[in-house]
């Protein structure tokens, strides 16, 4: 599991993000603790999502070389909610991003 990321306008407010694959890798031990990952969700994430729907990447580097990238997916499915439930997130997002702070 690589997080719970939030989710907009769904019937939950979270999604569990995991990685699609495996990540796997065989280097050299002299390069292994050089390697650095990123992981990244896309954002905003509004549902509906289906379980198993790309939200984002790992990428693995060693310095500025991309060795390897996995998709992250969602774990489960994350229904839309009903109206004054969507209408809400949307008021917050509209709200926050007036003011300078992204949800």
């Amino acid at each position: 599991m690589l997080g719970t990321p939030r989710v907009w306008e769904g019937t939950t407010d979270k999604v569990t993000a995991v990685p699609a694959s495996e990540v796997m890798l065989i280097v050299p031990r002299n390069v292994a603790s050089s390697l650095t990952h990123e992981v990244t969700v896309d954002s905003p994430l509004i549902a509906p999502i289906s379980a198993g729907q790309k939200i984002g990447q790992i990428v693995v580097k060693n310095g500025d070389t991309v060795l390897k990238t996995v998709d992250v997916v969602a774990k489960e499915e994350v229904q839309r909610t009903g109206f004054f439930g969507a209408l809400w997130d949307k008021l917050a997002r509209f709200f926050s991003g007036l003011f300078g702070k992204p949800m």
